[in-house]
């Protein structure tokens, strides 16, 4: 099994193991912006009106292939108070992917991005891919945040990638992760 970092684990003798790529993906926000729904959604494939406070860090795994290539994701998914930064970043270590989530209907939310993301570039590998995520969509009628300030965000802090998403209505959901998935695979081959 291998990561995008290139570090080869052969102490597993089985084959298909050893051709696995390995993606860390980690996902970041203050809580109660749909983090654990935007995982529920992307792998089970189904949405909890229920707020559930992660206590923890939890994380859920998801294989796919892509050109005969077997994929591995692991998804982490931290508290979203920012108290807990200090444990979270314990996880940080040879993440590829780090996914930061904001409520559109929560400008504190959208504003704490830049915390996360000050954590992120003091602690995290420096290659690290990050997605801007503007999530509940669908809470269109009580947004706070532009599609515009999310945009403007994701480029004045050179993030890869920007979406807005509803983990309700399963809306780029998959295409959080398949497209930045695909992305690094694409620069790691280039």
């Amino acid at each position: 099994m291998y990561g995008l970092d290139n570090n080869n684990n052969n102490n597993n003798n089985n084959n298909n193991d050893n051709n696995t790529c390995l993606i860390k993906i980690f996902l970041m926000g203050d809580g109660d912006v749909g983090k654990t729904s935007i995982l529920k959604q992307f792998v089970d494939n189904k949405f909890d009106d229920i707020y559930q406070c992660v206590i923890g860090i939890d994380f859920r795994y998801v294989q796919f292939e892509n050109n005969n290539q077997p994929i591995k994701l692991v998804i982490w998914d931290p508290p979203g108070q920012l108290r807990f930064k200090d444990i979270t970043r314990l996880y940080y270590k040879n993440t590829n992917i780090v996914i930061f989530v904001y409520n559109i209907a929560d400008r504190k939310s959208f504003i704490n991005i830049i915390e996360w993301f000050e954590d992120i570039e003091n602690f995290a590998p420096p290659n690290t891919y990050k997605v801007l995520v503007g999530n509940k969509s669908d809470l269109e009628a009580k947004r706070k945040v532009t599609h515009e300030e999310g945009e403007a965000l994701s480029q004045i802090l050179g993030i890869n990638m920007f979406y807005e998403t509803s983990a309700k209505d399963n809306v780029n959901i998959k295409e959080i992760f398949v497209g930045s998935v695909m992305n690094i695979i694409e620069q790691k081959d280039n």
